[in-house]
């Protein structure tokens, strides 16, 4: 998949003007929303969403979760390459362990998956 965004990409530059690569680039990188049914997420999680909006949305208005929030979604989902971003996210401050482990009960998950992504979060945290 990604031999085939940069033949995609380099394609672009080729054919067309760096207004239309750049739009066309931002479509191919667009991620789907987020829905509450998309990601497992804490109790409580819209009220933390940010509000965005400016000119770089077009005045469109757009919410992005809180990182706590981005971060234990993550860690619930387990993958390789969610490890390695919520371990950058500890690394740099973005928030610390004790945040996250005061909101894992909020989590919808059952005691044992709760059990677990504690001991996750504390792993990560030593590891660093």
């Amino acid at each position: 998949m990604k031999r085939q965004c940069m033949t995609r990409e380099s394609n672009l530059i080729k054919r067309k003007p760096r207004r239309a690569i750049w739009k066309a680039h931002i479509k191919v990188r667009l991620a789907p929303a987020v829905y509450g049914a998309t990601a497992i997420l804490p109790k409580d999680w819209m009220a933390r969403v940010h509000r965005v909006q400016n000119n770089n949305t077009n005045g469109r208005v757009g919410h992005c979760l809180d990182v706590l929030d981005l971060f234990l979604a993550k860690a619930a989902a387990g993958r390789d390459k969610d490890r390695e971003f919520c371990m950058a996210l500890l690394e740099y401050a973005y928030l610390t362990p004790t945040q996250a482990l005061e909101l894992v009960p909020t989590m919808p998950l059952d005691d044992d998956m709760q059990r677990t992504l504690r001991a996750t979060i504390r792993r990560w945290a030593k590891a660093l």
